[in-house]
């Protein structure tokens, strides 16, 4: 962004024009209330920015306090926790149809690999509820 853009706009103009977000401290400016809002920069950078008012007698604002957070490692890890979940329930299925497999070999007897795989699609089908 250009210092002439900065330059020749009201802040409430560019907001409009979507050339910048709208902040917190805009939005406390027009409400009087406490806010906090989620702001994507370009960049890549992702914050949660909460903004409060501090008012004088006659309930006009003095000030706003704002405070800024950088939420972009957090949400990064919160989906590399994610994929971690599902690889582990992915490992989990799979190690309970082999336990099954195991428990089920006492019972049912076979040799041909036509029956295993036979064995097998009937395993991956018993997990699901749907009719055949």
């Amino acid at each position: 962004m250009s210092h002439a853009f900065i330059y020749s706009y009201v802040f409430y103009d560019a907001v409009e024009m979507m050339a910048v977000p709208k902040t917190s401290a805009a939005i406390v400016l027009e409400t009087k209330q406490a806010c906090t809002t989620i702001i994507e920069y370009e960049h890549g950078k992702k914050c949660i920015v909460t903004a409060t008012p501090y008012l004088d007698a006659d309930n006009e604002i003095l000030f706003v306090v704002s405070n800024l957070r950088d939420i972009t490692e957090m949400n990064r890890l919160q989906k590399e926790l994610e994929e971690i979940q599902q690889i582990k329930d992915m490992y989990q299925k799979n190690l309970e149809r082999l336990q099954n497999k195991i428990g089920n070999q006492q019972h049912i007897i076979y040799q041909s690999m036509n029956m295993k795989q036979v064995m097998s699609l009937a395993e991956r089908f018993a997990e699901n509820d749907l009719s055949i």
